[in-house]
Order: C-alpha cells, then structure tokens, then sequence
C-alpha cells in the first residue's frame, strides 16, 4: 500500500483515531508535524489494522511451497507473506500475514518449522492463543471505513480449521485469550466472550487497548477521555481494582507474576522524553520499577525473565535483550541476528517495531524479514554474567485468581490457582496438570496447596469469591472438570490452612443435584446451555440456581426441558429450597459456567 492510499484513508476513518495511527504511523498531520517515528511493536490497538493494510512494502511474489531456510546460530525463516502480529501457543504459532482485506492467518508447525494458511481467515487483524484454541479477529471493509464488519474466529489448534465465529458489535482493537473467557478491546468497551458457546457475556465499559492476563487478573492499557496508564481487572466482574499511571502504554506484555509496559519513540508530543519501562507486581498492582530505554520494543516472556526486541541502528541488526526480572535492567544475555535476503523495507522513518512471541525454547519474530517469520533460540543465561533469580514467573503459571474476604476481617484476601512449570519453560509452553492453589490473606500469612478437586479439563475458566449467606464471609468457586462441553463447578469454605468442600444437605434434588460435595453444573454444554448462577435475596443472602437443561431433539430446532435447582447456603451446607421444570423454545441462555454478579436478579 502507498502512501498516497493512507491519505486516502485518512479522509475516510473517523478523525479521532488518526492522532495516534499518524504517531504509530509517522504520517504528516494537516498541522505541518511530521516527524519521523518508528513504527511501534505491538502496535496500539486502534493503529493495528492500518499496520495491517501498509506492511510497509509492497508484497512482490508468492512464497509458492518455499519451506523454512536455516541459516547460523539455529536461525530458521519461516516463509509468511507480510508477517506482521503473531501469537504462540496451543502447539502451533498464528501469523497474521498479508494485506488487511486479503491476508489472513497462518498455522506455523514449530515441529516441522512450516507454514499454512488457515482457510477462512480472509481479514485478519489480531491472533491470540489459549482456552484450548487459537483465536484471530478479522474485518472486512466496507465503502467508507476499513472495518464495516468484524468477527471472532475460533480455530482448532491441531488441525488449524475453522470452528466457530461470533459476530462482533464494533471494529476490534485487541484480543487476549485466558481466566475462561476471550477478552477483546473494541470501541471504548471491554468485550467478555465465552469461549464454548461463542457468546458475548460482557460489555465492560473501559477504552482497553492492549490486553494480557497476570497473577490471575486481566490486565489492560487505556487511555481516550480517561486517564492513560494500565488497569487491573477483576475478570469475573470487570471492575477496575486498581489503575497505574503511565503516560504513553505503547508495548505491553503479561505473564506469570509480572506486567511490564513501555513507551514508543519518546512518548507524546514527539520527542517528550526518553523510552521507559515499567513492571507492575500483579498481587499488589504497585510498581516495581521505572527505567529508561536505549530503544522501544516487543516485550514477551521466557525461561523466568522479561525480554525485549527491537532494531539497533550499528549495526542495523534485531537484538532479543534479556531483562532482570527484580529490576528492569539488562543482564547482559542477548541473541542477536541480521535481516534476512528480503529485510523488511523502511519507509522514510526509520527500522519497524519487532513483534516477538516465544515458542519452545525459541523466539518467534516479525518485522525483521519482508516475507519471513523469524526463529532464533532463545539464548541460555550465564550464571556469572547475571546475578539476579530467574523472576517469579518461573516455576509456576498463574491460570486464575480471585479475591475477597475469606477470613471475615475486613481486608482483601487473594487466591490463585496454577500449574506447575518444568525447569525453563515458561507459562506459554506450560502444558502441566499439576494444579495448586495458594492464598494470602491480606491480614498476613497464607497457605499453597495442591488442588486435588480437578477432574479434568483446565479447571481454569472460574475462580470466584462470593458471599453466599450475608455473613461478610466470602465463599470461594472454582470450576473442577472434566472439560470439553460438559463443566462443573464446586463450592468451599476458605481456611487458613487450605480449604474445605461445602456440602449439600441430602436428598438434594434428585436426578440433579446429589447430596454430597456441593458439585454444581456438568450437564450438556454447562458452559452454554447449564450455567450455574447466583440470585439475590432481600435478606442479603444470595441463592445458588444450577440449570440441567436437555434438547429434546435436534440441538438447533427442537425444544429445551429445562430443569431448575435452587439451593441456599445455612453454615457449610446448602439445602434444596425450590426447583421449575419448564419446556423452552430456542433455549439460549448464552451465560458462562458460573455466573454471580452483585445484584443478580
């Protein structure tokens, strides 16, 4: 695309996003500004799709069956037609490559280092992985603006095919998959999607941007009307618990037990200041650390540490730098590497932003090469050359986490479920089952134990404190398996030392709930058509409603026999005290696994 065609575009798109794509961008404003700058690595949302539609050269060529070339020190090109934002997980690592309204997703095999195009992902924007599925936004232009329609596309991991797509309310920004649900940033709303019944269960009122998941907590950089800086989320209810200051969020990266944002070419105005870095404790939501850069970059996360990617001018060459998790600062452990026969060209503005991901022991990276994805082994560090720890996020991955009051003394508690990881791996290659769960309440001390309660499945879409009988107690609600379409939940009193199943009182409701461990949901499609939900009582209390519901027939015609179980919490036991059976047509409640709001009706 020519520059010429970006003006163009400009007179078309809404004017308020052009301020910050001319900064991504380095296009001259109508006021006479044009300075040059960088494009950014994990370009700000609201730019992304016009990255997408420049790719900063033009496409000369196909890449045919050309397979991956490797070159020295385990450098492996991937062929990619304009490589540009990508993800890592599930197995595979997703490209986005190609024009915006042309291009679409790439299934990159790490095993056999080749590339595929994944049918049906005409328009693709942004990728993420996780939920047991890869994810890819697209949009398709229409007369007057660049995205007159948008989707969600769920694809299969393992055969990368096309399984489902959702229908979006507005152009999407950026997307992230985890703590049981997709998370999508999109005109001014925070967008929650159930992964299994491709619903939208939420529309948080938040001008998010860029998107990432931490010590059980969503994590966003926003900006618009309100302050810039990044957010803490509470996923279960999408209030902000906690915001942190920063001036210009341009890379951003999440992962076990530290956020990390930086700023792009010296913030706003041009030439404001210095790059910096920040880490954020994703406990505390306190600021760990405030550095300068010697230059911008894509942030991700390997072995325990935060790493950095970017152009350096001398020579022009991408260096990967490793980071002191504790600290910011560079250890000294660095790969580096040169472009490849067709370097990613430059448009009068200087090297592009490096988008980077890790895979498997090895980064992943775009914007180095015009028509390559490039892998480089991820550089093992040298004890006598970096005396800090490997970070927190080595040795385990935050799946989800949750906070209330579990001790009743009037401060907030928090509990996170996660797996443990292999020596060197890091939360994006963790494919463990080995699940713990800790606490520390906010009073001191605390306890990590093994969570023994999963019978299969991730056991990590729900992890909620409620407060059942009015008591200012909170009680805690993790999803227990077995996975696929059919999920359940249980219920458990919170101790210092660990925790302790709630009961339901016998009979139950027969042929529903069974007396015993108080094990909610786990009929067909719990996570779409057998949701477990909470409804408020006048008294303070709130009652626990589990809904078994069965097609009569065909699953998209027929009639639904709904079953109803209503149950109240008197102690650590909960008793049966209604149940409806009911014939519905079209039966879509499109609810999550387990749904309890303050308030619900």
């Amino acid at each position: 695309m020519r520059i010429e065609d970006l003006r163009r575009l400009r007179s078309e798109e809404p004017l308020d996003l052009w301020p910050e794509i001319e900064r991504r961008l380095s296009l001259p404003s109508p006021g006479g500004r044009s300075p040059l700058r960088r494009v950014s690595t994990l370009v700000a949302a609201v730019g992304i799709a016009f990255i997408f539609g420049l790719s900063l050269y033009a496409l000369t060529g196909l890449i045919g069956g050309r397979g991956a070339s490797v070159g020295s020190g385990g450098i492996v090109r991937v062929p990619v037609p304009a490589p540009q934002p990508l993800a890592a997980g599930e197995g595979a690592v997703w490209v986005v490559g190609g024009l915006s309204d042309q291009g679409g997703l790439w299934r990159v095999d790490p095993t056999t280092d080749r590339a595929r195009l994944v049918a049906g992902t005409e328009g693709a924007w942004w990728p993420a992985t996780g939920e047991g599925a890869a994810w890819v936004t697209t949009c398709r232009p229409g007369d007057k603006t660049d995205c007159a329609r948008a989707d969600l596309l769920r694809i299969d991991p393992a055969s990368g095919t096309l399984t489902a797509s959702l229908r979006l309310p507005a152009p999407p920004m950026q997307i992230a998959a985890g703590l049981g649900s997709v998370w999508i940033s999109a005109d001014q709303h925070l967008l929650k999607i159930d992964p299994v019944s491709m619903s939208i269960v939420g529309e948080i009122p938040l001008h998010t941007n860029l998107l990432g998941t931490a010590g059980g907590f969503l994590w966003a950089t926003v900006g618009g009307a309100g302050a810039t800086g990044v957010d803490k989320i509470d996923p279960s209810t999408g209030r902000v618990l906690a915001h942190i200051p920063f001036g210009d969020p341009c890379t951003f990266a999440a992962s076990g037990d530290l956020v990390a944002v930086a700023s792009c070419q010296g913030g706003l105005p041009p030439g404001s200041g210095p790059d910096h870095l920040v880490g954020i404790d994703p406990s505390t939501a306190t600021v760990l650390y405030d550095v300068p850069l010697s230059s911008y970059g894509g942030l991700a996360f390997a072995a325990g540490y935060p790493w950095i990617a970017s152009w350096t001018k001398d020579p022009e060459r991408v260096e990967v730098r490793q980071l002191d998790a504790s600290t910011g600062l560079p250890t000294g452990v660095s790969v580096s590497l040169g472009p490849g026969p067709r370097p990613w060209m430059e448009l009068g503005m200087g090297a592009p932003g490096v988008s980077v991901a890790t895979s498997d022991g090895s980064f992943w990276l775009t914007h180095v090469d015009a028509d390559d994805v490039v892998r480089v082994d991820v550089p093992v560090a040298d004890a006598s050359r970096s005396s800090s720890s490997a970070g927190a996020a080595q040795g385990r991955c935050v799946k989800v986490g949750a906070q209330g009051d579990f001790d009743d003394d009037g401060t907030p508690d928090t509990v996170r479920l996660y797996d443990e990881v292999a020596q060197g791996q890091t939360c994006h290659q963790d494919m463990s089952h080995l699940l713990h769960l800790s606490a520390q309440f906010g009073s001191g001390g605390g306890f990590d134990i093994p969570f023994s309660y999963c019978q299969g499945g991730a056991c990590s879409r729900v992890l909620q404190a409620v407060d059942l009988d009015g008591d200012g107690r909170s009680e805690l609600v993790i999803e227990v398996g077995p996975g696929a379409a059919i999920d359940s939940v249980e219920l458990f009193r919170v101790s210092a030392d660990g925790i302790i199943p709630l009961r339901v009182a016998p009979p139950g409701d027969p042929g529903f709930v069974e007396p015993g461990p108080a094990i909610l949901g786990g009929s067909f499609d719990s996570g779409g058509m057998s949701p477990v939900s909470c409804r408020s009582q006048p008294d303070g209390t709130t009652q626990i409603v589990s809904v078994h519901a069965a097609a009569t027939g065909d699953l998209n015609t027929a009639p639904w026999d709904v079953h109803r179980t209503v149950l109240a919490l008197q102690g650590d036991t909960f008793g049966v005290v209604g149940s409806s059976d009911q014939t519905v047509e079209h039966f879509q409640p499109s609810a999550p696994v387990f749904s309890c709001a303050p308030g619900s009706p």
